[in-house]
Order: C-alpha cells, then structure tokens, then sequence
C-alpha cells in the first residue's frame, strides 16, 4: 500500500484535505491540530504537511518539505498567485517535489469559460515551477471541498511519486521539540521513512546521542507501530544528557552521519555564477537546518553559471546530518531566495589532501559497487540472499565481494550463514524489538522459561523467513545478548522467578534425580513420580540448568549435577589409580547398567574430560 505526503501551500489547502480526512480519514481529523491520513482511491493513505506560503520562513520551508512527495497549491478566483509562492516552489522543485495538484477555490460554482481563463493567469504566474502543467481542480467552499475530483486528481499526483518506504530504517525529521527534563524530550514532525516502534533505539543527530523510543503517537493517538508518511510524536529517553533541537534528526544507528562537509552534485538555479574564486561565505540548508560554510567546486571547474552543473565540497565549523542521497539549498541571503541545490553523494569525505578524480565523483553520482548495495539492502528489511543481492545490484562476483569488503569495515553489514546479506541498521532494529518483546514477555510471564521462537517471530517481525530468524538468534546468542533452550528464547540476564508450587515441584523432582543416580530417568518417569504434566516437569527442568542444579546431557536427558560431579570424581581416581577406565568398570563401581555407563562417559568425552582410546577412557584436556 502507497503512502504519501502532501506538502499544503496555501490558505485552503490544509481546510482541503482536513475535509477530505473528515470523510475518508483512517485517523479521523478535527477542525485544527495535528493532520490525520486519509485514503485516496485505490488504497493509497495520504497525509500532509502545511508548507508557509512566505520565503522569509525559509527554515519552515526546508524543514517541513523534508518527508514531502507532491503539493496541494490552493488559489482564489481572483487568479493572482503570492510573489513569494513560486520562490516557495522554486524550493520544493530543488529537493526533488515534481508532482502536484491545484485547487481553485470559489464562493460559488463557476463557469466553463470563467475556468479556462484563470488557468491561463494562473499556469502563466507559475510558468517553470512544479505545478506549472499541474491540474487544475474548481472546488466551492462549504460545498464541494472533499469531491471526487480533487481526489482523483491527488491520485494521479501520488501515482507518479515513489512515496514513503517503510522497508527503510527509521528516519524522523524533527520540527518541533518540547524538552521535559534534562534526559527526555518530546519531538514531532512526518515520519520520513521506515517505521517506529516503543522500545526503539535510534540516534539523535547531529550530536550523535543514543535514545530509547519510550512512547509514540500517530496523529494524535497511541500506537504500537508508526508507518513512514504518519505524523508522529515520538517521547524520548537517553541515559545521557539528551538536548534536541528543531531541524535535528532521529535515524536509525548506521544509517546518518554527523559530518562537518560532504561532497555533492551542484546546480547553479539562477545569478550570480558561483565561483571558487569567491572567498565569502555560502549559506546552505539540509535537512531542516541552515549552515554557513565555504564551497568548493572540483577538479578543474573555477565557474559555475546558471543553468550549469557540477561537483562541489561543502565544509562548515559545525556539525550537521545528512546521508547519501540528501538533498540541499544554497541559498542567497541577500536574495533571500534560492541560489541553486544538489544532491549529496559523500556525507563524510576525507578532507586530507586533494580532490577525489573526476571519475570517482561521476561513479558515486550513478552509484559505485558499496553504494549499489547498500541502496538495495538498506531497502531489504529482512535482508537478501548474496546471489540475488549479485543480481540486483548489478554487481559481479568480484563486484559483490568487494563491495562486501567495504560496507563490512564501515559496520554497515552482516552476513549471516551460509551467504545471506543483511544491512546492520535492521540488524540492530531486530535485536532491540526481539529484546523489548522479550522484557515484555518475561514481565507477564516471569515462572515461563522463555518465550517459543514462533511467537516472538510473530510479534517482531512475521514476514522475516524462519532460516533467518534462527541465524539472527544465534547471532545474538553468541553476542550475549540471549540464551536459547531449544525453540524458547530469553534474554540473557533472565532467570525464572518460581512460586511456591513451582519451587515445591522443583524439590520433588530434584529429589528423585537424586535417588536414581547414574540411571537417569526419562521426562516421562521424572512425570509420573512427582505427579506432575511432562512439559510442567521439562520446564522446572530446563531453569534448574539454568540454576546449576541439573546438567543437559542429551535431549531429555538430564543429570543432577551432585551425581555428576560424584561420577566424575570417581573416573578422575579410577584413571590416575589404573591409567584408564573402561565402560565396564564404570558399570561395575556403580551398581548400573552399560546404557547408563557409557552415556555418563560420553557425556565426559563431549566436555573433554576423558578422551577416548579404543575402548578405554583416559583423562582429556578441557577446552579452553
């Protein structure tokens, strides 16, 4: 399902689409406060941002056209068009807003010939804007507002827009903040892309401070998962002085760099030429906030003129976000218009020495091999196999495997056995929700072992194919951050917290263990003697390994760890009496059978405590 975001520019364009939310809302909208999303035909959700009208807002512009896809522009009968509006769109046209719609709004219905001549005033006003061939919808007021026309129109808009990914890391572009103590805030703006989730970690930026998502609203409302295109609230809580200003940015960890410079395509909008010559200061949005800094143009290019297109390095003394693909405004102060914008294709370039070749530039500009395949993982969720990853990147074998090389050293990938890519930013998205569904889980359930891998599939993630999962479980494990027993999974720090049956129960069946020694019983035996279900007997079972009362020898087959350690005290005195020993030694000092010996000395071989050779036992070396 499309989701896009409307950019609303003019004096009725938010009334529009307030109306058309009152009526085909999915978040129903009141006559002020936040915008709600609303269904346009054919399932595409729609939501909006109002757009200032004025230039002289230009920080308002910037900011709110961040997450924009298409604008609603609406005009009176009057036909004339705000002198500031076409610099307004002259700004959405720079950071890639090519699509729109405009209403025409009256106090009456007006007539075929009445239609024809104000969209001649009005596509002439905004000849070599965005909405210059846009269409033009006549709506009445307190009449008309929400009908089908306008709505068809906005779909046609929206069907040639790519619209907001969810498939993407998270990525808020902030507009508002309302500090609530020194380590929380609370902040707003669209969702740009990906999707939020309470529990979240994400990186605030540019100062880089990591914070956990502790509540999220979507247009108003509580929700347990916010989509890319809904304009959230987002309440956040860092372990660390946490200071968010508008024009920030939340990001998913491995996604944004805080920077002081990147490298970008150039296009020079109007005059004056830009020139590497002059030694002023430039002034430059991205992302919603404004920095003052040099430019540079590169290689042998001294002039850029209007209309012409380049490469340029922008530096400045204090640090900003941005990422690969950003896109920017120089801007004329003294215009108080803008000058020209491009499209960032280094958010971190080595500043030491000089300019990278032309022909780098030009291969990072159509996307080199690390760029090809981090666009597409970065689009991959639940990430790809290498084979189709080869494929659909574009890339050759030695390609792929240097680009893996490359994205690996910059912490951007894992590989998850056999061969299945994965970008580390949902890497990270996964463990932290498999982590809070966890904390979840064992507060409700705190006697409960774990939680089964199916369910917590299904909580985090559905669509993420089982293989994966598993790997990424064990991947975890192996980090520390979980213990897996079997198909149920805890989180590493957890231990079950037993009532007073459950404790009685452990008792009884620690007793029996006990008595039977050597000859372990099956879970079935261990039932009927304490009186209790199996799968009640395998769980107190499985925390008293957790506990070091029982050890695991095999699948149901459980020691008392007491026995065990007397058995190995009496191998470890039988070897260094004798040299070895043998199955039938151990049967006999014990009173037991040879089943029973022999998975005991197995059992030790496993651990390296006694070594095989032929068929006598002799002590081992334990593995380091």
């Amino acid at each position: 399902m499309k989701r896009v975001v409307i950019g609303a520019l003019g004096s009725e364009a938010s009334a529009l689409l307030r109306v058309l939310a009152q009526s085909e809302g999915t978040h129903r909208a009141g006559t002020e406060g936040p915008p709600a999303s609303f269904r346009l035909p054919e399932g595409t959700i729609a939501t909006w941002v109002q757009i200032p009208d004025s230039i002289r807002s230009s920080e308002q512009v910037v900011a709110g056209v961040s997450a924009v896809d298409l604008i609603l522009l609406s005009l009176t009968t009057e036909g004339s068009v705000n002198r500031q509006i076409p610099a307004v769109l002259e700004v959405l046209s720079l950071l890639g807003v090519q699509q729109g719609v405009i209403a025409l709004t009256s106090e009456g219905r007006l007539r075929r010939e009445q239609v024809l001549e104000l969209e001649e005033v009005v596509q002439r006003a905004l000849q070599g804007t965005p909405v210059a061939a846009a269409p033009i919808v006549p709506v009445t007021k307190g009449r008309d507002r929400g009908n089908g026309a306008l709505r068809r129109a906005l779909l046609s808009a929206a069907s040639r827009v790519s619209g907001r990914d969810i498939g993407l890391p998270a990525r808020l572009f902030i507009d508002s903040v309302a500090q609530r103590s020194e380590n929380e805030a609370n902040v707003s703006g669209i969702l740009s892309a990906g999707t939020l989730r309470a529990g979240d970690v994400v990186v605030v930026m540019p100062t880089n401070t990591t914070a956990r998502v502790r509540r999220v609203q979507a247009y108003g409302h509580d929700v347990g998962e916010a989509l890319a295109g809904d304009w959230v609230s987002v309440c956040l809580a860092a372990d660390e002085k946490l200071h968010v200003e508008p024009g920030a940015q939340l990001a998913a960890p491995c996604t944004v760099e805080a920077t002081t410079a990147f490298d970008a395509v150039i296009r020079v909008h109007r005059d004056p030429p830009l020139s590497t010559q002059d030694q002023r200061s430039v002034h430059l949005w991205i992302g919603g906030v404004r920095r003052v800094g040099t430019l540079s143009l590169s290689g042998r290019q001294r002039q850029l003129n209007a209309g012409e297109q380049g490469y340029a390095r922008f530096c400045s003394d204090i640090p900003f976000a941005c990422a690969r693909g950003d896109r920017y405004i120089l801007w004329d102060d003294a215009a108080a218009r803008a000058h020209g914008g491009g499209t960032v294709l280094d958010p971190a370039p080595s500043q030491e020495g000089a300019w990278p070749d032309v022909s780098i530039l030009n291969a990072r500009e159509t996307g080199t091999g690390p760029d090809r395949l981090e666009d597409l993982l970065l689009r991959q969720p639940t990430g790809v196999p290498r084979r189709e990853a080869l494929v659909r990147a574009q890339l050759s074998a030695t390609e792929a495997e240097a680009a893996r090389t490359v994205l690996q050293e910059r912490g951007r990938l894992q590989v998850l056995p056999p061969d299945h890519w994965i970008h580390s930013a949902h890497v990270e998205t996964l463990r932290v929700r498999v982590c809070v569904a966890l904390e979840r889980y064992h507060g409700r359930f705190p006697q409960r072992p774990g939680m089964p891998a199916d369910a917590l599939r299904a909580v985090v993630r559905q669509d993420l194919p089982l293989p994966v999962f598993r790997r990424l479980l064990d991947l975890w494990r192996k980090q520390g951050h979980l213990a897996l027993d079997g198909t149920v999974v805890r989180l590493a720090s957890f231990q079950p917290v037993l009532n007073a049956r459950q404790s009685a129960l452990m008792e009884r069946i620690a007793a029996f263990y006990a008595q039977c020694g050597i000859e372990t019983p099956t879970v079935e035996q261990v039932s009927r003697a304490v009186k209790a279900p199996p799968d009640a007997v395998l769980a107190l079972l499985t925390a008293g390994v957790e506990r070091g009362m029982f050890v695991r020898v095999a699948d149901g087959v459980f020691f008392d760890r007491s026995t065990l350690e007397g058995l190995k005290d009496l191998v470890h005195r039988t070897i260094c009496e004798r040299g070895a020993i043998t199955v039938g030694e151990l049967r006999d000092m014990t009173g037991s059978s040879r089943r029973y010996a022999l998975q005991a000395l197995e059992f030790f071989d496993a651990i390296g405590f006694t070594r095989r050779e032929g068929d006598r036992r002799v002590l081992g070396t334990p593995p380091h």
